[in-house]
């Protein structure tokens, strides 16, 4: 993870000194840039200026206070990625590309329930998972899977869709009450997990905002802080937890596109569908479709066959618009005869705002081509 300089040339701009090289790239780009320091390369006890010129689509900025050199491209990562079949390696699968939110994790046929971040494999249950360190910027996302080489799939907005990577808040903790409604630092507009972390540890199951709570059960009110999480029972009170949410932002797509609380219309006959009024762009309730008054359903791979209490999202068919709207929304199909309940954030793929250049991922191969730095000073 270094840059290589040579062909080192001094001559003379005026008063200042010009030096022109090389610049060499390796296979890893570091996010946040390369190391660079113009006075250990070239002498340069003052910079007037260091340009570096663009190569292969990448641009790249000196940053006189870290000492870097930052590459930048544009992006070239779609902003969600579905289904990305991982296969883990001593407990740990690795996205392809940096996540920003996950919306489901499964193996065939069997859904896997997020933790909070840092579990260690050996006190993760049959079928759960987690981050293994929190999502970092430009960063591949690390998975820590209960079984040492689980075949997982993972569906993810990537850092791409930068409007979400900015608004996602990854394990605040809280503490619940049975006598009040829990508040959240911020309004929510869709979740990741909701996991007890004191007595006994494990994942809290999140239903719709009009159900009624049970032991390990919680209750979530998307568009609001105040009173976001309500628990009605012994079990949870005065128990703390960790959230990863997505939060409601003050103007812009999340806000003008986001929903909550929306009965699916059921059709059907075993299997059953429901479907939404809106394609959805990012579930709001990462692994599972809540059902009012009855049992959650769980989300599985998209080509498997759901049993009963399993269900399959179509993160594929996106409804076409016709006269202000869609002539069809998202569909949930599955075994069982309930009547989902949904949130999150609506709309269709191309109605995403992507960033003109983003800096390029950690680990990303720049070896390919050298590109040319002049620098002035004295």
């Amino acid at each position: 993870m270094a840059l290589t300089v040579t062909n080192v040339v001094n001559g003379s701009a005026g008063s200042m000194r010009l030096v022109k090289a090389d610049l060499g790239f390796d296979s890893a780009y570091p996010y946040g840039g390369y190391t660079f320091d113009p006075y250990t390369s070239f002498g340069l006890v003052t910079q007037a200026g260091i340009f570096i010129e663009s190569r292969n689509g990448n641009t790249f900025q000196y940053d006189s206070t870290t000492k870097k050199v930052r590459a930048f491209a544009p992006p070239a990562v779609p902003p969600i990625i579905y289904e990305e079949k991982i296969t883990a390696a001593a407990n740990l699968a690795v996205t392809r590309y940096p996540a920003a939110f996950i919306l489901n994790i499964t193996k065939a046929g069997a859904n896997q329930a997020m933790r909070s971040t840092g579990i260690a494999a050996a006190s993760l249950n049959a079928n759960e998972c987690c981050l293994t360190v929190q999502m970092q910027a430009g960063k591949k996302t690390q998975i820590t899977t209960q079984g040492a080489t689980d075949v997982i799939y993972v569906s993810y907005v990537t850092q791409t869709w930068q409007d979400v990577w900015n608004n996602v808040i990854q394990d605040e903790v809280v503490t619940l009450s049975s006598s009040a409604a829990t508040n959240l630092a911020n309004d929510i507009c869709a979740v990741m997990y909701i996991d007890q972390t004191d007595a006994t540890a494990a994942k809290l199951e999140i239903l719709d905002q009009d159900d009624a709570a049970a032991s390990g059960k919680v209750l979530l009110t998307f568009g609001s802080k105040t009173g976001a999480i309500g628990i009605s029972n012994a079990a949870q009170n005065s128990k703390a937890c960790k959230i990863t949410y997505l939060r409601r932002p003050a103007s812009g797509f999340l806000l003008d596109r986001a929903f909550s609380n929306e009965t699916a219309t059921k059709a059907g006959a075993g299997p059953y569908t429901n479907t939404f009024s809106w394609p959805i762009l990012l579930w709001g309730y990462s692994g599972v479709v809540p059902v009012n008054g009855g049992v959650t359903q769980k989300i599985i791979e998209y080509s498997g066959t759901p049993g009963a209490g399993n269900v399959v999202l179509d993160w594929f068919s996106y409804g076409q618009r016709n006269a202000g709207a869609p002539v069809n929304g998202t569909t949930v199909g599955g075994a069982s005869s309930v009547t989902c309940t949904g949130a999150g954030i609506k709309g269709t793929i191309d109605e995403i705002i992507w960033p003109s250049i983003i800096e390029v991922f950690d680990g990303t191969d720049l070896s390919t081509f050298t590109s040319r730095v002049i620098a002035f000073g004295w």
